[in-house]
């Protein structure tokens, strides 16, 4: 590049001095770019009764503008373990349970020393010998969202609708709300008191054990009620609880306690 003359910029397309302009840039500047290219991206799949952003989402995203600006993105697996859980699917397949801690690269592919490095630890859970590759893919996902600051949600516009629908909440709608979830508390007093005590102890296993002996969705969704509109569940509880370990025991129980009434 310093070799080009005034010239030669002046014989240049808008596109050559585009990719001039990029190959100028380091590695920070790259991340920079590509932030601005992607800010926000919608929970699309459904997992034990979440929305969450995929890995494949998350890349399906990102790709064209690591291919735009340059940047390759390298995982490294610096340790792992398998662990026997101890638990069963109904059919009598054993849950494994895979940790890993990883480093995540991300390199200026035209000056390759210049990376940037995410420390991220995953764990996935499986019957077979899937879980490696799903703690990878949640790794690579978990350092791209939080690297490129992509917000996620699961409503195209809850954003700007969140406060709006708030303001619709009417006195009359919000004692509805209430009342359905201090009944389902009141009629499943003695679940809810031993969830609580066991996420206290960070027992996640048999606080997602007791959770899925509660069957009905209507109940579980009146259980799930937000602790800033008076939830029985606090912040704290409701973090463990969406947590990917809560969510791994959830799975597993799940399927000797599935749901009824969807």
């Amino acid at each position: 590049m310093n070799d080009i003359t005034v010239k030669d910029v002046e014989n240049m397309t808008d596109e050559d001095i585009e990719i001039l302009r990029i190959k100028s840039l380091n590695i920070y500047q790259r991340i920079n770019e590509i932030r601005k290219e992607v800010e926000y991206l919608k929970k699309e799949k459904a997992v034990q009764g979440y929305k969450v952003v995929t890995h494949d989402q998350v890349t399906g995203a990102l790709r064209e503008f690591f291919i735009k600006y340059g940047v390759i993105v390298v995982p490294n697996e610096m340790g792992s373990t398998m662990i026997e859980t101890g638990t069963q699917t109904g059919s009598g397949t054993p849950w494994l349970r895979y940790e890993a801690k990883y480093t995540i690269e991300f390199v200026n592919m035209d000056e390759p020393e210049q990376t940037i490095s995410i420390n991220v630890s995953a764990h996935a859970m499986d019957t077979g010998d899937k879980a490696p590759g799903k703690a990878l893919s949640y790794a690579t996902k978990t350092a791209m969202l939080k690297l490129f600051s992509i917000e996620t949600g699961e409503d195209d516009e809850e954003r700007v609708e969140q406060k709006r629908t708030e303001e619709a909440l009417t006195p009359a709608k919000l004692y509805k709300k209430a009342s359905s979830h201090m009944s389902a508390v009141m009629d499943n007093i003695d679940t809810v008191m031993a969830i609580k005590g066991y996420l206290a102890g960070d027992d996640l296993d048999a606080a997602a054990e007791a959770w899925s002996e509660i069957t009905d969705f209507k109940v579980i969704s009146a259980l799930s009620m937000a602790p800033t509109k008076g939830g029985c569940f606090t912040v704290a509880e409701g973090k463990k609880m969406k947590g990917e370990e809560f969510k791994g025991f959830m799975a597993v129980h799940r399927a000797e306690n599935p749901l009824t009434g969807i």
